[in-house]
């Protein structure tokens, strides 16, 4: 690949240095063709008119006309040298167009470029060491006098020399392009054969701005591959791990039906009720599994957002949830204030809240209250819900949103998962939120809600 760019930096070098001398060539007069000439050519211009005093000063015309006949590249050429009274000083015939010209000239040192047509005329004022001023005037095709001044051996030196410095630049820029791009490759390469740790370095990244905007997109890649792929890996343990439980008591209610022959129909029922129970389990898992992987999956996708007005919503699950506490001896308290409207996704925010709704009643011991407390802070949205629960240890609070995780204080009195506050922290991120928990005083948990508020 480094070679074959190269190749290509170099034939386009070689189309532009070509392009730019046949357009020279062939060019009309543009005003490129005069500003050339002037530029590169003014040098050669009065040491053309200089050497044509000289020759008139040291021989006279005779001179002056040998020098003409010399200095002409070809017959196309014409040249005069008029004196400061505007007479032509050689014996050869000045052509009136060119003699017009010259004597138009009044500034000293100063060449004078026209075109007309494909020819060019240019023409400059001196003054010799004798004190005499000389206006010297010329007229060639345009092409023979561009060509002119790229003749010879200075021109093969510069264009070597140029060709060089390009060959070199070409080479440069190759590498400096196909390095970083090679180390990329040999990344993915190293990404594809397993290694997800794979990164680009910051040598890379300085390569380019856009090279470094390759290899960013190639680290974000990486990492959301590397999540994905650790998130399944975790939720094949944790899934096989919960799992082998309720498999463990079903097989075992399953295992004694089938021993008690002359059982009496209340031992049957009991443990009918054990496998029910056990499958209502299974099934609840499976559920949250499913909610989980699924969320964790639709990353990229678009929620189905809908206009939501807070305090309607609120109202809402606050009486669910206080139907459902009821029954435990527990209360729900709501306080709100005017949240405004909210564009999201009203299934999935409804059920992030009820599972740490849910998870508060069942922590909050009987004729405790849960406690619903909704405000707005300048442009934030929160939702705070409190529990009169036992609360969890300080250094197991960045945990609890972990996927199956179960704080320490919960083991063996909780029936849960430890999938809902998974499932609610990963609803709040797809809208742009994000939740929070913390222990309150004197005893409880907070989990707090926070979305970015819409006018």
């Amino acid at each position: 690949m480094r070679r074959v760019i190269f190749v290509w930096f170099m034939l386009s070098l070689t189309l532009l240095v070509a392009g730019f001398a046949i357009a020279t060539e062939r060019s009309g007069g543009p005003a490129a063709v005069r500003a050339m000439a002037k530029g590169y050519g003014r040098s050669l211009i009065l040491l053309t008119a200089r050497q044509a005093a000289w020759a008139y000063e040291e021989r006279g015309a005779a001179g002056l006309d040998a020098f003409i006949q010399a200095a002409r590249p070809t017959a196309q050429t014409e040249a005069i040298l008029i004196d400061e009274a505007g007479s032509s000083l050689a014996s050869l015939p000045a052509p009136p167009p060119l003699l017009a010209f010259a004597r138009s000239l009044k500034t000293l040192e100063d060449p004078e470029i026209d075109l007309q047509g494909r020819r060019m005329r240019f023409a400059v004022r001196i003054r010799t060491a004798s004190g005499k001023a000389y206006t010297a005037a010329f007229q060639s095709p345009v092409g023979q006098f561009l060509w002119g001044l790229l003749d010879g051996p200075t021109w093969l030196l510069r264009t070597g020399f140029l060709l060089i410095i390009g060959a070199a630049l070409c080479s440069w820029l190759a590498l400096r392009i196909t390095t970083p791009l090679a180390d990329l490759g040999q990344l993915t390469r190293r990404f594809a054969s397993g290694d997800l740790r794979a990164r680009s370095t910051k040598g890379l990244a300085r390569k380019l701005p856009e090279i470094e905007d390759l290899a960013r997109d190639f680290d974000h890649m990486a990492e959301r591959i590397e999540s994905l792929v650790q998130s399944q890996q975790h939720l094949l343990h944790y899934v096989s791990h919960e799992l082998r439980t309720p498999l463990t008591r079903l097989q075992l209610a399953i295992s004694l039906a089938q021993q008690r022959e002359g059982a009496t129909p209340e031992t049957m029922q009991a443990t009918l009720t054990r496998i029910a129970t056990e499958g209502d389990r299974l099934n609840d898992l499976l559920d949250q599994i499913l909610r989980y992987s699924q969320l964790e999956a639709s990353g990229g996708q678009p929620l189905r957002r809908q206009p939501i007005d807070w305090n309607d919503f609120l109202d809402s699950i606050a009486a669910d949830a206080a139907f459902e506490a009821e029954a435990q001896a527990k209360q729900v308290l709501l306080s709100r204030m005017d949240g405004g409207r909210y564009q999201g996704d009203r299934d999935l925010l409804r059920s992030a809240f009820e599972n740490v709704i849910r998870n508060a009643i069942r922590h909050s011991p009987p004729g405790g209250a849960i406690e619903i407390e909704q405000r707005r802070q300048y442009e934030t949205i929160e939702i705070a819900i409190h529990d009169s629960g036992p609360g969890i240890a300080t250094e197991e609070l960045p945990r609890i949103f972990e996927p199956f995780f179960r704080a320490a204080s919960s083991k063996g009195a909780s029936t849960g998962y430890g999938l809902g506050l998974a499932i609610a922290k990963r609803v709040a991120s797809l809208h742009k939120g994000e939740v929070l928990a913390e222990n309150r005083s004197p005893g409880g948990l907070t989990i707090r809600f926070r979305f970015p508020a819409q006018p």
